[in-house]
């Protein structure tokens, strides 16, 4: 797991921008693909690390969902107007695998 914590305002608009691949290395362009169709978001404790499991859906802005845009999945996420807290936002595939980027409120 790539342990780099984002910076972000609390309350402010994070585009999440990533792409994915299958076992043959393609990248997959449908968010049929995405499990639930939508990024998921939890709220973990700083000093002990990110959850195993997340539940929580994410919060987008305006009426913007998950999206693919012809080169990579788009996806904004209005994070919680909080300061000093750490979030794991989470994209998981069918077949269950998945990346995760982390989040620290300022």
């Amino acid at each position: 797991m790539n342990n780099v914590v984002n910076i972000v305002k609390g309350g402010s608009t994070v585009p999440l921008k990533f792409n994915v691949y299958n076992c043959n290395n393609m990248e997959i362009t449908s968010t049929s693909y995405i499990l639930g169709q939508s990024a998921t978001v939890a709220e973990y404790n700083c000093d002990s690390g990110p959850p195993d499991e997340v539940t929580i859906d994410v919060t987008n802005t305006g009426a913007t969902a998950l999206r693919y845009d012809g080169s990579q999945f788009i996806q904004n996420w209005k994070t919680p107007n909080t300061k000093g807290h750490c979030y794991v936002v989470r994209v998981t595939t069918i077949d269950g695998s998945y990346i995760q980027a982390l989040f620290k409120t300022k």
